[in-house]
């Protein structure tokens, strides 16, 4: 597991076996200077509902969208873990947990925490948080867990200040070859382009502009991040990450990459959405844009 970016379930105290698994932090393996309270994403998680549903997400994410492994799977007690590399970030299914509050009831796979990366110092994190009022945990050093209802209802939310070693970027240059070489002859994916947060109302949308500060982007429901990656807010009832978009190098291969493994997908607003009977439930699209 990635040590500092915990999902709430995840103790920052770890048995000594695992301690190989929490040194290897994803970050990207050219950081820019960043003066947003964000840098990036580092670390998606997805919750899951069982351990066979575990299986069924972690192949998927391997054997259909051809994404290397970075650890796992690994049994923890009564939980799964595992992390894959989507080219700009990880994505780590893990679970399952019965004492977390979901922003929805029935679910098989979730897209759930938000781990992020600052290039701010600990410092300047604090002083943010406490400036605008925004109540937060501490559970590890550099780590913050923010905690208001405003910006975190229906994810775990982390920012991690803490710099990454000479062995975190040689592990991550590692998995962008293995990546790389899957893509070739798969789907042709790139990076994780956009991840979508869900927002109800006015208030909440002001919450998160005020808490992340200026953008890049124009559109007022657009935080770009890095170069390749983008927060977009989505109106909708259900807050917490509500689904992630694939910059592809050619919808058309991606296509018939994705129906010849019987992943069926339809086009939304020029993208494509990947069959939620495939996803267990998580919404994915591609695009070449």
């Amino acid at each position: 597991m990635h040590s500092s970016f915990a999902t709430p379930h995840h103790s920052f105290v770890k048995p000594a076996f695992a301690l190989g698994l929490l040194l290897l932090i994803a970050f990207p393996v050219h950081p820019q200077a960043n003066e947003a309270v964000v840098s990036d994403v580092a670390v998606l998680t997805i919750h899951v509902r069982d351990t066979n549903i575990h299986d069924v997400v972690f192949h998927f994410l391997t054997d259909v969208l051809r994404l290397p492994t970075d650890y796992g799977p690994v049994m923890m007690g009564e939980r799964r873990y595992a992390a894959v590399y989507a080219g700009n970030l990880f994505i780590e299914p893990c679970g399952p947990y019965t004492n977390m509050r979901y922003p929805v009831r029935d679910f098989k796979a979730l897209f759930f925490g938000l781990n992020c990366r600052s290039d701010k110092t600990a410092p300047a994190i604090a002083a943010h948080l406490d400036g605008l009022k925004l109540p937060y945990e501490k559970p590890g050093p550099g780590v913050f867990r923010v905690q208001d209802t405003s910006i975190g209802e229906g994810i775990y939310f982390a920012i991690d200040t803490q710099p990454r070693t000479k062995a975190d970027e040689e592990k991550e240059a590692s998995l962008a070859s293995a990546f790389a070489a899957n893509q070739r002859g798969g789907p042709g994916l790139e990076y994780v382009k956009e991840i979508w947060l869900g927002y109800a109302e006015p208030a909440q949308l002001e919450a998160w502009r005020e808490f992340l500060g200026p953008s890049a982007e124009t559109d007022a429901t657009i935080w770009k991040l890095t170069k390749s990656q983008s927060i977009r807010f989505v109106n909708s009832e259900i807050r917490g990450v509500r689904g992630i978009v694939f910059k592809v190098r050619s919808m058309e291969a991606a296509g018939r990459f994705l129906r010849e493994r019987k992943c069926d997908w339809r086009l939304v607003n020029g993208r494509m959405e990947l069959d939620k009977a495939n996803t267990l439930g998580l919404t994915i699209l591609v695009t070449d844009e």
